[in-house]
């Protein structure tokens, strides 16, 4: 089945938000990703060329693919330029969180909870309570009202915990009021595509 380019902007802004760790799961891939500051799917318009691009995935060969498909199913084409409302739109939604934490932090906040908990039935009880994203998780509930969940109950709040703890992240934790405020205007835009 093949996708057309994602015209409309509001469309194209939730695709652009779009956490690389929704298009990779490979640690080491999401790291390298992160030291050439890509954390959204909207960064790879920065990279000048494919040479440039398959450069970032030495080494990585299925992700570099599975990737490329991705965004092209995402109607976005490296190299390809960015249109400046749209590139606009883009920046200042994440010039509010400039330093390399909050970019990653927001990304978490982003990634949904189907794709952060190795659990499947975690994952899906976390659903079932609309708990689409790992944000709503830190910001709507707290150790205990986590364990009153159907389907997770103290084991599975203590397994969600240890997860969130190795990420650096904690049920109720303060987030910085930037950071949630661009997670709150990700939300607004219907979060990104289904890929």
């Amino acid at each position: 089945m093949r996708h057309k380019p994602i015209r409309p902007i509001h469309l194209a802004i939730r695709v652009l938000l779009t956490p690389v760790t929704k298009l990779t799961r490979e640690s080491a891939m999401v790291e390298r990703l992160h030291a050439a500051d890509i954390f959204f799917a909207g960064h790879f318009y920065e990279l000048e060329s494919q040479a440039q691009f398959s450069e970032l995935f030495a080494g990585y060969p299925k992700a570099e693919q599975k990737v490329r498909l991705r965004l092209s199913y995402m109607g976005i084409r490296i190299g390809e330029v960015m249109s400046n409302k749209l590139r606009a739109r883009f920046n200042r939604l994440l010039a509010r969180v400039p330093a390399k934490e909050g970019k990653i932090l927001l990304e978490l906040l982003q990634t949904p909870t189907v794709d952060f908990f190795t659990n499947s039935k975690h994952a899906s009880a976390l659903f079932d309570v609309e708990v689409m994203f790992v944000g709503d998780l830190l910001i709507n509930f707290t150790p205990a009202s986590l364990q009153k969940v159907r389907g997770i109950g103290a084991g599975g709040a203590a397994a969600i915990t240890a997860q969130l703890t190795a990420k650096g992240l904690s049920l109720a934790m303060k987030i910085p009021q930037e950071i949630r405020e661009a997670y709150e205007t990700f939300l607004e835009y219907g979060a990104f595509v289904d890929i």
